[in-house]
């Protein structure tokens, strides 16, 4: 980003003063410090580290500290990565371009190449002019809107798109979302003719029960008898390995929500611009 646009800074900001604003080792420590006192506040999390993982530099004076939390919420061993802004004296969790109203923590991160793998092409191919990725969650109600046109227009566009799913279910949100999502892990590996636009289309609710979940899968896939996917086909190391992968990728690139899109590597934040690679 070029230093001399103009930045907002906003969300919760401190007027810290750090003993030593030049040494960047000092800057680092107090960033960390500062993550480890917010996070100590909450009465549900018992913190376990909190590791600078890299800065990026966003102004001449302004650095984005991406942060690796470990800690234990309500007993349960949890991992996820947090960025805060600092110049050494303030700290903030936003950082916005005054100019386009774009959140920078938004863009920190493309989809780099090492994450393209062939287990997440559903349409297309390596060749496909384009590459469109999109991490999603089956219950989340944006992307049951947008994904079955994103997948329409890439299987009419095959060589132009080579479009990625990546399996992202917002489980606080939607807690039986990884059913679905792990069914259509084995969905794909069986080969399964288009079973992505089918579970989309049919718009899976996501009070169902685990039992429910599977049911109304089968149904939109039109699966029966020994073809059903079941609880022990979900639950197969392959599979689970798979779905975390894509969960760990999707941390890794900061994301919170879904649907997100990537065009070519770089974050999609129109979610739509798939619409204009065809003119």
């Amino acid at each position: 980003m070029n230093n001399k646009i103009k930045i907002l800074v906003i969300g919760f900001l401190i007027s810290t003063i750090f003993l030593n604003a030049n040494n960047t080792k000092m800057a680092s420590k107090n960033v960390i410090s500062y993550m480890d006192q917010q996070l100590a506040r909450n009465p549900n999390l018992v913190l376990d580290k909190v590791v600078l993982k890299k800065t990026k530099k966003i102004t001449a004076n302004w650095k984005a500290y991406i942060l690796s939390v470990k800690a234990k919420f309500k007993g349960k061993n949890i991992e996820f990565s947090e960025v805060l802004f600092s110049n050494g004296k303030l700290v903030s969790r936003e950082f916005i371009d005054i100019k386009t109203g774009v959140n920078v923590k938004d863009n920190l991160f493309s989809f780099e190449k090492k994450y393209y793998n062939k287990n997440n092409l559903i349409s297309g191919s390596s060749k496909s002019k384009h590459k469109v990725v999109v991490f999603s969650d089956p219950m989340c109600p944006y992307c049951t809107a947008l994904l079955p046109s994103l997948i329409t227009f890439a299987n009419k566009n095959p060589k132009l798109i080579a479009l990625y799913y990546y399996h992202f279910p917002l489980t606080s949100i939607h807690p039986t979302a990884p059913i679905a999502s792990k069914a259509m892990i084995v969905a794909h590996n069986r080969n399964i003719k288009d079973y992505a636009l089918k579970i989309y289309s049919h718009k899976i609710d996501s009070r169902l029960s685990e039992t429910e979940t599977l049911n109304q899968v089968n149904l939109a896939l039109n699966l029966k008898g020994k073809k059903k996917i079941t609880k022990k086909d979900i639950n197969k190391a392959d599979i689970l390995k798979h779905h975390d992968k894509d969960i760990a990728i999707a941390n890794e690139l900061l994301l919170n929500g879904t649907p997100v899109v990537f065009i070519n590597g770089m974050k999609d934040n129109t979610r739509d611009g798939y619409k204009r690679l065809a003119k």
